[in-house]
C-alpha cells in the first residue's frame, strides 16, 4: 500500500527588501516630494470624492505639481502600492 502525497513548502523566510515610500511636505501648497521608488512608476491624484484630478508618471528625482488643486484632502495612488493621503494647503 502506498502512502498518500502530501504537499510540502520549499519557501524560505526572508525578510523582504521592499523600499519604503515616502510622500512630503504634507500638508503642501506647490510640490510633493515622492521618495523612495525604484523606477519610474505611473501616478494618479484622487479626490475626496473619488475622482481622479492628476495623473502621470513620475521617478525618484521629480516632484508632483499640485498648485493647481483646489485646498482639500486627496489621495495619491502609485501603481502597485497602497494609496497615501495629503491635503493640499
Amino acid at each position: 500500500m502506498t502512502k498518500p502525497y502530501k504537499s510540502q513548502n520549499l519557501s524560505t523566510h526572508e525578510k523582504s527588501l521592499k523600499t519604503k515610500i515616502s510622500v512630503y511636505p504634507n500638508p503642501s501648497a506647490s510640490l510633493l516630494t515622492i521618495s523612495g521608488l525604484e523606477n519610474v512608476t505611473a501616478y494618479k491624484v484622487f479626490n475626496h470624492l473619488g475622482s481622479e484630478v492628476k495623473n502621470g508618471k513620475i521617478s525618484s528625482s521629480q516632484y508632483i505639481d499640485i498648485k493647481n488643486l483646489s485646498v482639500g484632502l486627496y489621495f495619491l495612488k502609485l501603481k502597485n502600492k497602497p494609496a497615501v493621503k495629503f491635503i493640499k494647503q
